[in-house]
């Protein structure tokens, strides 16, 4: 490692653990705004809106990275809201007050580390054909 990487230092453990909603916050205490959505890609830079982060927003690697090289250390960043991920995910009621009207989060997670950003995501996979399938229909 260290030849490819001299200045490698190994990441402390245990790694952090932040749920979804606690990264909004952390997002939104800090200032890491991101582009409104619906603004064409070729907007110039002095005319691109940049709003606060919301429940239900998916967050986008550059915040990612931005909030794990800030904290500086790595992060499993897990329960993101179901309409963000694949149908297969399986579904959790998030903890009280963490998403309106009982938003439905997924048993998953993403690994984040800093200079790096995601690693890898993984999630626990649906056991009922019925789920997964009501789940596409719902789509």
């Amino acid at each position: 490692m260290k030849t490819l990487n001299p200045n490698f230092v190994k990441p402390q453990r245990p790694f952090l653990r932040m749920s979804y909603a606690d990264a909004i916050k952390w997002l939104r205490d800090h200032d890491i705004k991101h582009l409104k959505d619906g603004t064409p890609e070729d907007t110039p830079e002095d005319q691109k809106e940049y709003v606060d982060h919301e429940l239900g927003d998916d967050i986008a690697e550059a915040a990612e990275r931005r909030m794990t090289d800030v904290i500086g250390r790595p992060i499993f960043l897990y329960g993101f809201p179901s309409e963000l991920k694949a149908f297969y995910m399986q579904r959790i009621k998030g903890p009280a007050g963490e998403g309106p009207n009982g938003m439905v989060y997924t048993e998953s997670c993403d690994l984040l580390v800093p200079g790096v950003g995601e690693v890898v995501g993984a999630c626990a996979h649906t056991h009922s054909d019925g789920h997964a399938h009501q789940t596409q229909v719902d789509r």
